[in-house]
């Protein structure tokens, strides 16, 4: 008769998809697990009309486990705003124009979410609204414009 010990051991083996149910003598090798990964590098910030395009660079190690996502954080006059998504760029929006804010990038695997990137600063601007053209033509009464 087997005793416990070599009984317990051919049962794991087994269960672990080790192999036959005799007592090898081998035990199994541990799958190693995921961890974070590392930080996005390469931040960039473009300044929109109340919003930021933050750009970035994916991080060198994805901690052994698929990126499933990456989170945009922009800080600035006492508030954050956050944008996410599965590739560079983000659109961080809801900024106020005329403030500053300094953006930083976090990657996400199952094993959980990376440190922030180095920052990036931006301050957001209405801009010019776009072009458009201007034209006049004499009337009977004035001018007008179209």
């Amino acid at each position: 008769m087997k005793n416990a010990a070599t009984v317990l051991t051919c049962l794991l083996l087994a269960a672990c998809g080790g192999g036959s149910s005799s007592n090898s003598g081998s035990t199994p090798t541990p799958t190693p697990s995921a961890t974070v990964p590392g930080a996005p590098t390469g931040v960039t910030a473009t300044a929109g009309n109340a919003s930021a395009s933050v750009a970035f660079i994916a991080p060198a190690s994805n901690g052994g486990a698929s990126i499933t996502g990456y989170t945009a954080s922009c800080t600035g006059g006492g508030t954050t705003r956050t944008a996410t998504g599965t590739a560079s760029p983000l659109s961080v929006t809801s900024l106020t124009n005329g403030t500053a804010y300094a953006c930083t990038v976090a990657a996400t695997n199952s094993a959980g979410t990376s440190a922030a990137s180095s920052s990036a600063t931006v301050t957001p601007t209405a801009g010019n609204g776009g072009s458009f053209t201007l034209t006049s033509a004499a009337g009977i009464e004035g001018a007008t414009m179209a």
